[in-house]
């Protein structure tokens, strides 16, 4: 998917500016802002406007511990490599712009604890703008840890739906959620679509939080991180009306996944579109 979605060449050359709050690079008619301050993605702009998507990556479960960002150009691109304290759960953030526009982030962090809520990275897109996802990957309905099978592995398409579950709208599959296996997705919006293409297996793709039901939802009302949009290792179970999701086998227990010597962190590369090649 990569091969056939990714352009990295491009007929102009990258320049950067740095100022004292921004590391601004210009990338295939892109203009990429990275925030100094917190490291974070900040701006997207391009020759078709803005894409609003960014305030991330953020850890959704750990600290960042940010010190410093760095950038050098290598082969014609611009890698932005991050720099992290102590009590960092990342082990390494880069970003690497190329002459298309395109942006790549590689990713590597360790959960916090034994047991985690959640595994993965949120970042933030008005949820006001979206219409609608295509997305190749498991569907076409959302899924939870314990509640996996029954997809297929396709190309789907919906519509944006602010349905509860058994309780308003009744507009089925429900938009909001967990999705399993993302090869990739294209946010559907009022402005300007974002594309993003991961390069590594089994990764959830998180879309935004649906509302709690009115009534009393017990156990069947999961956690969901911070953020609007995530990509994840790991995502938590669901239980039923009588029943929390420990209680309902091995796969109802929080995501375990802990390395004390941080040597075997868990791995993402994620490419999105900046320029609006696709």
């Amino acid at each position: 998917v990569v091969q056939n979605m990714v352009s990295t060449e491009g007929s102009d050359q990258i320049s950067v500016e740095e100022t004292d709050t921004l590391l601004v690079v210009h990338a295939g008619g892109a203009e990429i802002s990275f925030n100094r301050n917190n490291g974070l993605l900040q701006h997207i702009q391009n020759l078709n406007g803005t894409i609003p998507f960014g305030n991330g990556p953020v850890l959704c479960d750990g600290v960042a511990d940010y010190q410093s960002m760095n950038y050098h150009m290598e082969d014609g691109n611009v890698t932005i490599d991050y720099a992290f304290g102590k009590k960092s759960n990342f082990n390494e953030l880069k970003w690497t712009v190329y002459p298309s526009g395109w942006l790549k982030l590689d990713v590597k962090y360790c959960p916090a604890a034994y047991e985690s809520t959640f595994l993965g990275i949120s970042f933030s897109y008005p949820e006001s703008q979206v219409m609608g996802v295509r997305w190749m990957g498991d569907g076409p309905y959302r899924v939870w840890k314990n509640r996996i099978k029954g997809n297929t592995l396709n190309v789907w398409e919906k519509e944006y739906n602010n349905t509860i579950t058994g309780e308003r709208d009744f507009i089925y599959p429900e938009f909001k959620g967990y999705h399993s296996r993302l090869y990739y997705a294209r946010i559907l919006t009022s402005g300007q679509d974002l594309t993003v293409v991961s390069a590594t297996e089994d990764i959830f793709l998180r879309l935004y939080t649906p509302e709690t039901p009115v009534g009393d939802p017990r156990n069947t009302a999961p956690p969901f991180p911070a953020g609007d949009i995530s990509f994840m290792h790991g995502i938590p179970p669901i239980g039923t009306k009588s029943q929390i999701p420990e209680n309902m086998g091995p796969s109802g227990r929080k995501n375990m996944y802990y390395d004390y010597g941080k040597t075997r962190p868990k791995e993402m590369t994620l490419y999105f579109d900046c320029a609006g090649n696709l």
